[in-house]
């Protein structure tokens, strides 16, 4: 049965990771502040949600692959924000690990997981699954 997994991030890594879920039969709802990923990803087959919110409180996963862990807090203030249940972040983000570190607080404080899942490898890697993830968390 196929699982419903938010990608939060749709650019040029985050958009090949959701092909290969849609590939493997999830359900990628995805979103992103440009227009031309979220059609791409809508070309592809993928589910579109209109905002951070929205992603993260249809789902149990939400996976991040953002520009900068900057970006990477505004969106998990936005997930607190949005108080969803039963919900695990995954951030493939590259960035500070103090950062992680907040985002792991602020999403704790209402019961969302969170694990630093780094990629090493980039989006050709990803595209035929030769990526390797260096993930830290409980």
């Amino acid at each position: 049965m196929p699982r419903d997994i938010a990608m939060i991030g749709l650019g040029l890594m985050g958009g090949t990771m959701a092909s290969r879920l849609l590939a493997e039969g999830e359900n990628v709802i995805g979103y992103d502040p440009v227009e031309s990923s979220r059609n791409e990803h809508a070309d592809r087959g993928g589910t579109i949600a209109d905002s951070v919110a929205e992603a993260s409180e249809a789902t149990d996963f939400a996976i991040l692959s953002l520009p900068n862990s900057s970006i990477m807090l505004d969106v998990c203030r936005e997930i607190v924000a949005a108080r969803p249940t039963d919900l695990l972040v995954i951030d493939t983000t590259t960035g500070d690990p103090v950062d992680s570190t907040e985002a792991a607080t602020l999403l704790g404080q209402i019961g969302v997981g969170y694990v630093d899942a780094t990629i090493s490898g980039n989006a050709a890697m990803a595209a035929t699954g030769d990526t390797i993830f260096m993930i830290g968390g409980e």
